[in-house]
């Protein structure tokens, strides 16, 4: 039986591999929504530090049962906290 080409990779594929490097590398970007699944996997934190960076005045935005973060507000928490 022949060996199968591979196919060319499509654009779209390679926009996904490197979101997913950009998704444990520590990145967020302002102009982007995040799950907070994202969150965690970027900056390696666990649930419990997630859910005390909320306590401490990030806010998600609620869409149905999930929450999301805005790039925007999750880079100024940090700015805020770094300047207390």
């Amino acid at each position: 039986m022949p060996k199968r080409r591979k196919a060319a990779p499509s654009p779209n594929i390679r926009i996904r591999e490197n979101v997913k490097k950009d998704e444990s590398s520590g990145v967020i970007r302002a102009g982007e929504l995040y799950t907070m699944n994202a969150i965690k996997r970027r900056l390696d934190i666990s649930d419990s530090a997630l859910r005390s960076m909320m306590n401490e005045g990030l806010q998600p935005v609620p869409m149905g049962k999930r929450k999301f973060f805005l790039g925007e507000d999750v880079l100024k928490f940090f700015r805020e906290v770094s300047c207390a």
